[in-house]
């Protein structure tokens, strides 16, 4: 059967037994478990994008965003029901070959269970998640490589998106790293991200709204045009504004037809090339130009990450989440509040109250931000905190289960001379200095060399 208001060429199927529902899309020749929501809405698709209620930092502590994502970490944890343990062995220096080798041999049951990582060469440790936390803050950057071209910078802020267009050289590098089927990178992007949202896995990139949009399966508006392509966004706003008479004078407009990839036409929808633009369907053409700049010239590389995406987190547990959340969720917050940080401490063999605590905490404070984010990585392994702050530190699951909540901990450690950190646990080994300057210094050489700090439970 035909999809209602979907993209031309989409059909909905259903798998023999169980009745499931998925579509087929005979234009890329690809299958989704996930409905297509870029077909025709008319003037739904010209309404004002709303503009967020309040900031990031205020709806990281708004409760109903804190709801929100407790939901989703319980959907996580109701759906690892695997005791699986998955053994990666991936190389530092092809990081990421050998990563995308090793995903593409997962099913999505194992890419749902717990990983561990290790790298060859490089002694035997307890990796309680601390190794996989180091593969995710390796694999992003590596992925968003402008030699690999698989994401560009937006016109309208440092945002990354989709890159349309790759140039011959990064299709070569592609191939290279993916093999011939040239959507397989977006496969692994997918899937990547997939498992860092699933497994609380922060990632230091911001992508454009209207790539949460994607992930989420939302239907764009005109004004996500903006963000991705500014000047076209203009040029079809232009378009809507003044009457089709003198545009076609300027030959701003002719019939529903665009320009694709190659300079090759693209009808915009079946026997667009006949179908003249009037000005009573100069929005029906409006949208779908638009729709070809933000889905239908990628449309494959789309799906398949969305594909992959959708492989590793069921969409349905993302349903109540919005674009802007989904961001926070991903990337957390840069902003570190230092009362937040004090106040969500916890101790092992040491008071608040004592001497070396009280000069811990007077000289974390005297810290510029840099210093202490530093702190923050060498401690629990990321610069960055989840939504929600300190009181939301994730850390080693227990078992084979998704990580959990916990708590930054500060522990005595007799008998050495500078502080030690477990990434896994949130933990750092301070030991019983008996002055304030011997607090200072130590803090400072472990936080400038932080690879002594990695110790093992």
């Amino acid at each position: 059967m035909c999809i209602r208001d979907s993209p031309e060429g989409w059909e909905e199927r259903s798998t023999p037994g169980d009745n499931r529902k998925y579509f087929v899309d005979h234009n890329t020749k690809m299958t989704s478990w996930v409905r297509p929501t870029w077909g025709l809405q008319g003037a739904r698709f010209f309404t004002k994008r709303p503009k967020p209620s309040m900031t990031a930092s205020k709806r990281c502590e708004h409760p109903e965003f804190q709801q929100k994502r407790i939901g989703f970490r319980n959907a996580m944890a109701m759906t690892s029901t695997s005791k699986e343990i998955v053994q990666l062995i991936v190389s530092r220096d092809h990081i990421l070959e050998v990563s995308a080798q090793e995903f593409e041999n997962l099913n999505p049951q194992q890419l749902r269970s717990r990983i561990r990582i290790s790298f060859p060469g490089e002694s035997e440790a307890i990796d309680w998640g601390g190794v996989a936390q180091e593969w995710f803050q390796m694999i992003v950057p590596a992925l968003l490589d402008p030699k690999l071209g698989l994401f560009e910078f937006s016109d309208s802020d440092n945002r990354y998106q989709i890159n349309p267009n790759p140039n011959p050289d990064q299709r070569q590098f592609r191939q290279a790293l993916f093999g011939e089927d040239m959507h397989s990178g977006f496969k692994f992007i997918g899937r990547v991200l997939g498992k860092a949202l699933r497994d609380s896995q922060l990632i230091r990139a911001h992508f454009t709204l209207p790539f949460y949009k994607l992930l989420l399966n939302c239907p764009f508006v005109f004004d996500d045009l903006q963000e991705t392509d500014p000047e076209y966004y203009a040029s079809l706003k232009y378009i809507r504004e003044h009457p089709a008479e003198e545009l076609r004078e300027l030959e701003i407009i002719d019939y529903f037809t665009t320009d694709g990839p190659g300079g090759e036409e693209v009808e915009l929808k079946k026997g667009g090339k006949d179908v003249l633009v009037t000005d009573e369907n100069k929005d029906e053409y409006v949208e779908l130009k638009a729709n070809y700049v933000m889905h239908g010239r990628m449309a494959k590389e789309r799906q398949a990450l969305l594909n992959a995406f959708n492989e590793v987190v069921d969409l349905r547990d993302l349903a109540a989440v919005d674009p802007q959340e989904l961001e926070l969720m991903f990337s957390g917050t840069p902003i570190i509040s230092l009362d937040d940080w004090e106040a969500n401490t916890d101790y092992d063999q040491y008071e608040p109250s004592d001497k070396v605590i009280r000069w811990f905490w007077e000289i974390v404070k005297s810290w510029d931000h840099d210093k202490q984010a530093t702190l923050l990585q060498f401690v629990t392994g990321s610069s960055q905190l989840p939504a929600g702050g300190f009181k939301c530190l994730m850390g080693a699951s227990q078992g084979n289960g998704p990580p959990i909540i916990r708590r930054f901990r500060i522990r005595k450690l007799p008998g050495h001379e500078l502080p030690r950190a477990h990434t896994c646990f949130n933990v750092l080994d301070l030991p019983p200095y008996k002055k304030r300057s011997q607090v200072s210094r130590a803090m400072d050489i472990a936080v400038e060399m932080g690879s002594l700090g990695f110790g093992m439970e």
